[in-house]
């Protein structure tokens, strides 16, 4: 059975964000990101209703590999 990975390029105190498969669903790359790099606090990384401070969408298509996605968490 093959494992879906998330790459964290980027966690702070209060965002993270991710690049993941296009595929995975929100609430599968929430829980890896969860799993791999807890918050700390009470509260759990969500998806974020922000943009990326660049002013890109969130999720915005990695401009590295058109089959992944760019994804901006906060808690």
């Amino acid at each position: 059975m093959e494992t879906s990975t998330i790459d964290i390029y980027a966690s702070g105190i209060c965002y993270c964000s991710v690049c993941a498969d296009r595929e995975m669903s929100v609430l599968e790359i929430t829980d890896i990101l969860n799993h791999e790099n807890p918050t700390g606090i009470e509260r759990n990384w969500e998806l974020s209703d922000e943009d990326f401070t660049s002013g890109e969408p969130n999720p915005s298509r990695c401009s590295g590999d058109d089959r992944k996605q760019h994804y901006l968490f906060s808690c």
